[in-house]
């Protein structure tokens, strides 16, 4: 079974989530992987009927952590390089 994931934002309940994500433009997909996780699910459990698998939702916790309810619907290339390669420095194909 896949390791539960935690939300830290806690600044709306999973149903204040879920009916602020029907107002964002992309928020349905947001509800459908992170409601679940708020109420305690494990990442499997949440991301399979949302049809994502667990790593996807693992990086839209990250994401709704850091950056709230539009993190998720970001496009990788509104977040930049840095957050878009797990802001590693120094890996494969670094000069030097």
């Amino acid at each position: 079974m896949a390791a539960a994931i935690a939300i830290t934002r806690l600044d709306l309940s999973a149903s204040e989530l879920r009916a602020a994500a029907g107002k964002e433009k992309n928020g349905g997909a947001a509800d459908a992987g992170l409601g679940p996780v708020l109420e305690g699910s494990d990442r499997t459990t949440a991301a399979n009927p949302c049809g994502m698998d667990r790593r996807t939702l693992r990086d839209w916790v990250h994401r709704y952590n850091q950056d709230g309810l539009c993190g998720p619907a970001q496009p990788r290339a509104a977040r930049g390089p840095a957050e878009a390669d797990g802001g590693a420095e120094g890996g494969a194909g670094a000069p030097g």
